[in-house]
C-alpha cells in the first residue's frame, strides 16, 4: 500500500527543515527570498493524486489590475515550469505549478521541484510586480529592470 500523499508532503516539509502551519488539506509556508517575504501554500488532493502549490504576492494588484495582467502575461510567456495570475475580483496575484502523481508516486524530489520553483518564480519577479504596483512602471520598463 503507498504513503498518503499529504504524510510524503509532511515528510518532505520537515525533513527540509521547512517550518509550517497545517489547515485541513492545505499547508501554509512562510518564506523569505532574495526580494521579499511571502506565504506559500501547498494543497494535496488525494482523490486526484495532485499537489499544488501557491505562492501569494504579499501586494494586491489593486487600481493597477490592467497593468498586472499585462505584466505577468508578459512573464508567463517566459515560463515552463510555473504560471502567475491574478484574480480579477479580489487582485490577489500568485504564482503557481502542480503535478499529477497518478499512477506513480510522490518522492522528495518531486515535491521539492514544485515547491521550490513556485517559491523562486514569485521571488524572482515580485521585483516587477512590485515595480507596477509601487513605481506605476508600465509592464515592459518593469521587466526591463529586472536585468
Amino acid at each position: 500500500m503507498t504513503r498518503p500523499l499529504r504524510d510524503v508532503v509532511l515528510q518532505f516539509l520537515r525533513d527540509d527543515g521547512l517550518e509550517f502551519d497545517e489547515a485541513g488539506p492545505v499547508l501554509r509556508l512562510a518564506y523569505a527570498g532574495d526580494n521579499g517575504r511571502f506565504v506559500v501554500f501547498v494543497r494535496v488532493d488525494e482523490q486526484r493524486q495532485q499537489l499544488a502549490c501557491f505562492a501569494v504576492c504579499p501586494l494586491e494588484a489593486g487600481a493597477r489590475l490592467p497593468e498586472v495582467h499585462e505584466l505577468l502575461q508578459r512573464i508567463n510567456q517566459q515560463l515552463a515550469v510555473v504560471a502567475f495570475d491574478v484574480a480579477p475580483d479580489t487582485g490577489v496575484i500568485r504564482c503557481r505549478a502542480g503535478l499529477d502523481v497518478e499512477g506513480d508516486r510522490l518522492t522528495p524530489a518531486l515535491i521539492g521541484n514544485v515547491v521550490y520553483a513556485c517559491a523562486a518564480g514569485l521571488d524572482e519577479f515580485l521585483p516587477a510586480v512590485t515595480a507596477v504596483i509601487v513605481q506605476r512602471l508600465d509592464a515592459r520598463r518593469a521587466l526591463a529592470s529586472l536585468a
